[in-house]
């Protein structure tokens, strides 16, 4: 009985590790698609984040979004793997440069679409967030 129980507490464990990874990764991917989805955020010099940096995070996204794409009840809103996928595929070929292809730039508007995410602006205007909302994320708490 023991051991049931100690399996089930690792499996819980290893459970909440996956969440946390993902929710790590997907995060970073909403960040990244923001990016590639808004032109002008990308002219203003910011580094491009590299390619492999790219195809880890939707590799980690992949899996679960299709786990969640199989069990899916109707409760929620759909998300499935389509734009993720292609998005996957378009940074595979795809060569750090100065111009963002326009398959990438829409691929990361419709995956960003997906979770109702656009700026109140529109893509084509979005220049990032407000300097006050900036100082915010970016600021630490004093420690106590």
């Amino acid at each position: 009985m023991e051991d049931a129980k100690m399996s089930a507490h690792n499996t819980e464990i290893e459970q909440q590790a996956r969440f946390k990874d993902f929710m790590t990764s997907f995060m970073c991917l909403l960040d990244i698609m923001a990016f590639f989805a808004s032109p002008r955020l990308a002219a203003r010099g910011a580094s491009l984040p590299s390619r492999e940096h790219i195809l880890q995070h939707l590799d980690a996204y992949i899996p679960v979004a299709a786990e969640w794409e199989r069990n899916y009840d109707g409760s929620t809103r759909r998300i499935t793997t389509a734009h993720a996928q292609k998005l996957r595929d378009l940074f595979s070929a795809w060569m750090p440069g100065v111009d963002i292809p326009a398959d990438i730039v829409q691929g990361a508007r419709a995956f960003l679409d997906e979770f109702g995410i656009e700026p109140q602006e529109g893509w084509d205007a979005f220049e990032g967030p407000p300097e006050e909302t900036q100082a915010v994320l970016t600021s630490k708490p004093d420690p106590q």
